[in-house]
This record gives structure tokens, sequence and C-alpha cells, in this order.
């Protein structure tokens, strides 16, 4: 195996999911000014979905195009989102009436609400940076020069802002913003792994794209991330490497299926990430 270039998701893997409540409060507010919703009917329509997602997570995950994208279950910020886009839904097919003028027309406009109330939220997320992450990003660039990048569904002016607090970085990593995930094309190439709750769908052409303008050849490269669907499952499926980096939002499943796989990994920290990198690289 030889690795010549190095992707690290930021949420939550350079960054710790904790202090979320301004985040949550300028979505909501965002939210409730596009759709002409009184707080009042939103906090309940929200408190009804969520109670609902709780009782049935896998039917509650993300979606893209009519495809399972990945579950929420322990991701606080995939919960909120899922949730949203669930009450656009509900009020598109006409399960919640009369506490909104603005009805969505189709599934893109649910999805750019979704897009516009995140990016507007985004700025006043509070960021708390996970123990080392300077050194583990200014390590990334010892060992690949030039061959780092960052990657976020956020846009990169927002990534770049909050790069610039991590304490003891000194390297300037490229940053890929936007790189929208969670949008799934087809079922092509669909698996599921030995405990998966769900199948798998890793045509994510997009987040694809975006990876490729980084560095053309995936099969030399990796990604380091948090969740298996949104980040490993597509780099993976196309011959390249994943490495799951243990986090809250791990739910065990993953481990056997990437200790198996000839180009997987499972860190349980940002040391075994460089361990193993130290061993592929080019």
């Amino acid at each position: 195996m030889v690795i010549h270039a190095v992707v690290t998701d930021f949420d939550n893997t350079i960054t710790e999911e904790r202090g979320l409540e301004p985040f949550f409060e300028a979505y909501a507010g965002e939210f409730c000014k596009v759709m002409n919703l009184q707080r009042g009917d939103y906090e309940t329509a929200l408190e009804e979905v969520k109670r609902d997602i709780g009782e049935q997570p896998l039917r509650y995950g993300w979606r893209s195009n009519g495809f399972f994208s990945a579950p929420v279950q322990g991701d606080p910020i995939g919960t909120n989102t899922v949730a949203h886009i669930e009450i656009l839904e509900r009020i598109r097919r006409g399960e919640i009436q009369g506490i909104s003028v603005h009805v969505p027309k189709s599934e893109s406009e649910v999805l750019e609400i979704k897009e516009k109330c995140y990016l507007h939220a985004y700025p006043q997320r509070e960021t708390f940076f996970r123990e080392g992450a300077g050194e583990y990003l200014n390590t990334l660039e010892k060992l690949f020069p030039g061959r780092v990048a960052i990657v976020s569904n956020s846009r990169d002016t927002s990534i770049r802002r909050k790069l610039e607090k991590i304490p003891g970085l000194v390297t300037s990593p490229r940053i890929i913003g936007l790189a929208q995930k969670m949008l799934v094309h087809s079922k092509r190439g669909q698996f599921q792994p030995q405990g998966f709750p769900t199948s798998v769908n890793p045509d994510r052409p997009e987040y694809l794209r975006l990876l490729r303008e980084f560095h053309s050849n995936l099969s030399e490269l990796v990604v380091v991330g948090d969740n298996f669907y949104l980040d490993l499952s597509a780099i993976l499926h196309s011959g390249g490497y994943g490495i799951l980096l243990d986090t809250e939002v791990t739910q065990g499943y993953e481990i056997p299926f990437l200790q198996q796989h000839p180009r997987g990994h499972f860190a349980r920290g940002y040391d075994a990430v460089i361990e193993f990198l130290r061993s592929n690289c080019a």
C-alpha cells in the first residue's frame, strides 16, 4: 500500500461536537424566517419529529434523491438537519397544515432551504478543537508536503477562519469546501457489510469529483473522517484508503469491517492515524 495524499474531515474530526447551542439557535431563527413560521408552532413540530427520529433512527437518517445516505445516531448536527428536512417534507406532503404560508414545491427546494439554514448558522457555531489537532495537521504536512487537504460540507472561508484559531498550527492546508458528501446519485455499488444496520450507497459523484480535483488518482488517496457512510464509503469503493477516527459518533459496527478491509483502518486517536500513514506513505 502506498499513499501519496491525505484528505482529513473537519467537523468532529479536527473539532469536537460540543457548545452547539448558538448554532442551533441561529438555524432555528433562519428556518422560521424562511418558512414564515411562528416559534411556538416550529418548536411543537420539531419536538414531534425528534421524538419520531429517536424511535425510528434508521427510517429518518440522511436521505438523498430517495436513497439512504447515512444514519444520524450520535450526531447532533446530523439529527438537527434531518429533523428540519422531515418538517419540510411533512409540510410539503400536507401532514403539517396551517403553520406556514410557504410550502416547498419539490425535494430540491427542501434541500435548498436546508442548505440556506445550515450555511447561515455555521458561522455561529462555537468551535472546540480536539486535543492535539494542530500537531496532527502539522505532522500530516510533514508526511505529505503540499498534499494535504481538509474537507467539509461548509464553505471554505468558514473553515479557514476556524483554522486560524487552532493552537500550534503552523501549516496552511488546502480547503475543500461545500463537499456535499451526503448527496447520493444512485444505488450503483450498494453493499451491506456484516453487522451494519443498513446498506451503504457509495455513489457520491460530487464528493468524489472534489476529491479527484485535489488528487486525480483516488487509489493513492486516503480520507480520514468520523463517519463511515459520509466520509469513507465513496473513497473505499473507488479504490482509495479510508481511516475512521474513533469519536462519540462511532457506533462500533464499522470497526470489524475496516479492520478486515485491505485499505481500511480504525484509529483510536490522532497518534494511530499518523502511525498508519507513516507505514504506508510514499
